[in-house]
């Protein structure tokens, strides 16, 4: 903190131009015992930082990046939501997360949230544990405990749960039951493990923004992102799809009305589950059993596969206790949350 009358918040660097100092001084913010902090990106590449992130989302919002050599850390804004910027990439000591925030703060947003990259589209969430599960193939890696100690708090609570099989397949039997009859259809995106070329990939992935982009527009932050955007930064991961656990809904008239993205995870020796990642219903057809369809038809799939159980999440809950729904019926893997904190824009 700073003494009174003061700004608690560091001077960031001006990024691509080095800091004017005075004879002898140290760089503004720091003492000489600390490294210099830049914006430098080819400094945050050689830190560890992701071009494919940086790339990806300086096309759609204002990015910037610190680095003091060692530690690191992103921070952006999307257009849509000028008040708030999220930070996400924060790796090493407390000063570069907090260079983030001045820059941040001086760019007028009133809160950051993080881990966060940008927006919901792209990976965010904090990771509480428990740890004493092998982590996930698909989930959170950053650990909560250094962003609370850094003043974050959770806005936003999820959980994951290992459920068996035959359970979730008997909740969805009677709905799957019901939708055929109306005329309602479910397909997998395939019926081999063979690779997803581009084609198929941008294709099945328009299918899930149309729905994901009605489903998910009612949340708290929820923007729109440029479709190619969430295409490049997904696609490198094709690889881990197998198309026999991607599920989509079609209603009478041939329109997607949901989807479940299932992956494999085969990370752990001696572990064979799967993971349902997403899962979206459009509005007009929720409460109508598509979705507990779709995940009865992924249990089903993983259980013909040879693998033992399935991974719900992360799924958000309201607090520390779980739901008594079918959805929740299974084991705790582990907490996650969206940190929040207010900046100092004074």
């Amino acid at each position: 903190m700073g003494r009174s009358g003061e700004s608690s918040r560091r001077p960031y660097p001006v990024c691509g131009l080095p800091e004017p100092l005075d004879a002898g001084a140290s760089p503004i913010g720091y003492n000489q015992s600390m490294p210099s902090i830049t914006c430098d990106v080819d400094a945050w590449l050689q830190a560890g930082g992701e071009r494919r992130a940086y790339d990806v989302l300086s096309r759609i919002g204002r990015v910037r990046v610190f680095t003091d050599g060692s530690a690191r850390c992103m921070a952006s804004i999307h257009p849509a939501r000028p008040a708030q910027g999220a930070l996400a990439d924060w790796t090493g000591e407390v000063e570069v997360l907090e260079a983030a925030e001045a820059w941040l703060a001086d760019e007028g947003c009133e809160r950051a949230v993080g881990p966060m990259y940008l927006c919901r589209w792209f990976p965010y969430r904090a990771n509480h544990g428990p740890f004493d599960a092998a982590p996930l193939l698909y989930e959170a890696p950053a650990q909560a405990a250094p962003w609370e100690a850094a003043g974050y708090s959770p806005v936003e609570r999820y959980v994951s749960i290992v459920c068996r099989h035959q359970r979730q397949i008997d909740a969805g039997t009677g709905a799957a039951a019901r939708l055929a009859m109306r005329g309602w259809r479910l397909e997998a995106l395939g019926d081999s493990a063979a690779p997803l070329s581009r084609e198929r990939f941008d294709r099945a992935l328009g299918t899930i923004l149309k729905v994901a982009g009605e489903a998910f527009v009612t949340l708290d932050g929820f923007v729109d992102v440029p479709s190619e955007a969430v295409a490049d930064w997904y696609r490198p991961l094709r690889h881990l799809i197998d198309p026999r656990l991607v599920f989509f809904v079609y209603d009478p008239a041939g329109e997607p009305a949901g989807f479940l993205l299932g992956l494999p995870d085969k990370l752990a020796p001696g572990r064979d589950w799967f993971q349902i990642v997403t899962l979206a219903v459009r509005p007009a057809h929720q409460r109508a059993g598509v979705g507990a369809w779709m995940v009865a038809a992924a249990h089903r799939a993983a259980m013909r596969l040879g693998l033992d159980a399935g991974v719900h999440g992360p799924i958000h809950v309201a607090g520390d206790r779980l739901e008594d729904t079918t959805w929740f019926h299974g084991e705790l893997v582990r907490r996650y949350s969206l940190l929040g904190k207010q900046l100092d824009v004074g």
